[in-house]
């Protein structure tokens, strides 16, 4: 059996099964996934990540150093999250 590793993927409304492709494929597995209906933000391996919705190879890191990332949620000017290790809620903007 081959392992299986943690990505996050995208598959289009409707389409169960259908059509999922790669987003990021990581070493930890994603959380505090958001969106704002432009973009996908989510956390994972200690950073911060950004993609446009529905392109499979647009993700890019926007913050990195940020120990313990784990939620994270956006408005119409900037991305927030949670950075568990340290205590506090950071902020982005622009986003």
């Amino acid at each position: 059996s081959v392992p299986r590793r943690p990505a996050l993927k995208r598959a289009p409304r409707g389409a169960p099964g259908g059509g999922a492709g790669t987003i990021l494929g990581v070493t930890a597995i994603p959380g505090g996934i958001a969106t704002d209906g432009v973009n996908v933000y989510w956390v994972g391996n200690d950073s911060v990540y950004k993609s446009p919705v529905g392109v499979p190879s647009g993700a890019k890191v926007i913050a990195t150093g940020q120990s313990g990332a784990a939620f994270v949620a956006v408005d119409a000017a900037s991305v927030y999250w949670t950075n568990h290790a340290a205590g506090n809620v950071m902020k982005l903007t622009p986003k």
